[in-house]
């Protein structure tokens, strides 16, 4: 059994970094002939709670006095008597890691630890209260690597691998629920690829294993192993609507986020500049399909490598790197992970014809960027106009006023916002340069005639400048 925690480093070369983590190939479970006896958990429990970190998390809180209780004698009353904090306090939080190197690396969630202050980790068997310190963390995953430095090897889990988990399989989870240490539950893997799920209402990539295993809070960030005794998930989320739905982040995610991690201290992602829909049964069969899969392309970003590589509005992308796309939920992690200025693959779906595309990954804008992008798309100008330019996907030539300055020159000629400018006197406006460039020309008391469209009707406005 001290096989399982012997420490093996396996040094596999990727294309992200070194790997930190050990996979134990050899290591076929408690049975080797796959029987599951009840004793089984037991064993397993034993070998693996020393693996398992308690995380005692402390945050300093800000408090805000609201204006409206100044005067609540019920609120003085409180201050007075009871010293409430003033400015700022601490407040604490527990949760679940789990050891994957001999050296303290802690694999966990980003929700546990993400304002923390200070993070104390306590181990099994060992008296001894460590500091982590935060090597990196990613929120749209919700997961985070700690360190702490030990004078010794510490026990450790080898990682396994989600692909291979079926549904009905034995888990194990182990943590730290409600604060009482190294809880050993066990269930079954109830469903796979749960992307519907969106703990905390939060935007990410989700793709959780479901488990009937119980899991509570402080189970956050704690382990789920198989019956190997090797990490498939990390616990980070339970159903409030009901018992027995538990659901962890599938550990192969978490390989790609380390990675990410340890070589550039965050999670460098790629993006494809798409705006994706699920195939419906009706619209597989529009597209002449067998069976719904894909995702059916229905907005593209301009300047973006979806736009560079040549795919459209309408082009239902069937595979990315060769990986199918059962889902349109599976792309965006797909291509997320996609190595960044590389050559990708993408096989699309047009006109009844399957075609394989080149596209080269660009690194996904932040939001800062995306806002100076929207910002590069606005003007505004002597006229008292903003102006926006048109999406290509709607093949209109043309700049599209989004605000009209009021008693500016063009609100007083009646503009409205909507209005689509096509002309300027003869010039044809095809984008905000060209409409810069022919305002910046016109002259003081020169008369000026736009052609726009407003709603069904295509009109002339004219006015002295």
């Amino acid at each position: 059994m001290k096989s399982l925690i012997v420490a093996i480093l396996i040094l596999t070369s990727s294309i992200y970094a070194k790997n930190i983590w050990s996979e134990n190939p050899n290591f076929k479970g408690i049975n080797k002939n796959g029987v599951v006896r009840f004793n089984d958990f037991s064993k397993l429990a034993k070998i693996l709670s020393p693996t398992v970190a308690n995380l005692q998390v402390e945050v300093e809180v800000k408090r805000s006095r609201n204006p409206y209780h100044v005067n609540d004698p019920m609120h003085r009353f409180f201050d007075h008597f009871f010293d409430a904090p003033k400015g700022s306090f601490k407040n604490r939080g527990i949760g679940s890691g789990v050891i994957i190197t001999k050296d303290g690396y802690i694999l966990t969630n980003n929700h546990v630890i993400e304002y923390a202050t200070t993070i104390k980790v306590t181990l099994l068997d060992d008296d001894k209260v460590y500091t982590a310190k935060i090597i990196g963390r990613d929120t749209k995953t919700d997961l985070a690597l700690l360190k702490i430095e030990a004078d010794k090897d510490l026990p450790f889990a080898y990682l396994g691998n989600s692909n291979k988990l079926e549904i009905g399989e034995w888990v194990v989870a182990i943590g730290n629920p409600f604060g009482l240490q190294h809880t050993v539950t066990t269930g079954i893997v109830s469903a796979k690829e749960r992307k519907e799920v969106h703990p905390g209402n939060k935007a990410g990539y989700h793709n959780f294993i479901q488990t009937d295993a119980s899991i509570n809070p402080g189970n956050s960030g704690g382990p789920l192993f198989n019956l190997k005794g090797e990490i498939i998930g990390i616990n980070t989320a339970i159903s409030a609507a009901g018992q027995g739905i538990g659901f962890a982040i599938p550990i192969n995610m978490a390989k790609k986020v380390i990675s990410h991690i340890l070589k550039y201290g965050e999670v460098k992602r790629a993006w494809l500049g798409v705006t994706i829909q699920e195939v419906s049964k009706e619209l597989a069969e529009s597209f002449k399909m067998k069976s719904p899969s894909g995702a059916l392309v229905t907005y593209i970003v301009d300047d973006s490598p979806s736009q560079k590589s040549g795919i459209k509005v309408g082009d239902v992308i069937l595979k990315f790197n060769n990986k199918k796309i059962k889902k349109s939920s599976d792309l965006p992690w797909l291509a997320s992970m996609a190595e960044i200025d590389k050559e990708s693959e993408v096989q699309i779906l047009r006109n009844g014809k399957v075609k394989n595309l080149k596209i080269i990954m660009k690194a996904m804008p932040t939001k800062k960027q995306l806002l100076k992008t929207q910002n590069n798309n606005k003007s505004k100008n002597r006229l008292g106009l903003t102006i926006r330019e048109i999406p290509r996907k709607y093949n209109i030539f043309g700049v599209l006023v989004e605000r009209v300055k009021r008693n500016s020159i063009s609100d007083n000629s009646g503009i409205l916002k909507g209005d689509i400018i096509f002309k300027i006197n003869d010039y044809n406006i095809k984008n905000i340069a060209k409409f810069n460039k022919v305002v910046k020309k016109l002259k003081k008391n020169e008369v000026v005639r736009l052609f726009i469209k407003r709603g069904n009707q295509n009109i002339f406005i004219g006015f002295r400048l």
